[in-house]
């Protein structure tokens, strides 16, 4: 494989991640309990890694009280 292939599949790969990222960063994915939150933020992480950034975290979330 040459090196322009490689650099393309990776630059392809980040795309993935990215657009990954951006699904599970929705209403409705990441706000759905511990395990997707978790999941949205490794997302984030891994993005930011390639882009060079700080990444910003989703907080916790609410616990809901019992009645």
């Amino acid at each position: 494989m040459q090196d322009g292939d490689r650099i393309r599949k990776i630059e392809g790969a980040i795309e993935k991640l990215k657009d990954l990222k951006n699904i599970q960063c929705k209403t409705g994915n990441y706000d759905m309990g511990e395990y997707m939150r978790g999941m949205a933020n490794g997302l984030i992480l891994a993005v930011s890694v390639f882009e060079e950034k700080e990444p910003i975290f989703f907080k916790p979330l609410a616990k809901k009280v019992k009645p």
